[in-house]
C-alpha cells in the first residue's frame, strides 16, 4: 500500500506504540515533561511541534515508528493526536536503523 507522507489528526486509540521498538523503557520523567508540553500547546490551539511518526498495520491500526513517548504522553490528554502517517518500513531492520537514529542521535 502506497502512503505519501501526511500529516493528520487519528484517534489515539487507533494508534499503537511499537513494542519492538529500539527504546524499550520510557522514563515518568521524560513521558510528563511531553505531556506538560502538549498541554501548553492545547492552550494555543496546537499539539507536539513534532507530531509521532506512524505507519498503517491494517484495519485502520497504526503504529509508532518514532514517538512512543509522545504517543504515552497524549493518553489522557487528548482523544485525537496529530501524526505523521508513513510507508510501512520494508523490511525490519531498516526500522531499527531509523528509530537508532532517533533515539541516539
Amino acid at each position: 500500500m502506497a502512503v505519501n507522507p501526511q500529516i493528520t489528526s487519528l484517534p489515539l486509540d487507533q494508534v499503537e506504540i511499537d513494542p519492538d521498538n529500539v527504546r524499550s523503557v520510557y522514563p515518568r520523567e521524560t513521558v510528563e515533561q511531553l505531556r506538560q508540553a502538549l498541554v501548553t500547546g492545547l492552550e494555543n490551539g496546537e499539539q507536539f511541534i513534532h507530531p509521532p511518526t506512524v505507519y498503517p498495520i491494517g484495519d485502520d491500526r497504526f503504529r509508532v515508528k518514532h514517538g512512543n513517548c509522545r504517543v504515552l504522553a497524549a493518553q489522557g490528554v487528548v482523544d485525537r493526536l496529530h501524526v505523521r502517517i508513513v510507508e510501512p518500513p520494508a523490511r525490519p531492520v531498516d526500522k531499527v536503523l531509523d528509530q537508532l537514529g532517533e533515539n541516539l542521535l
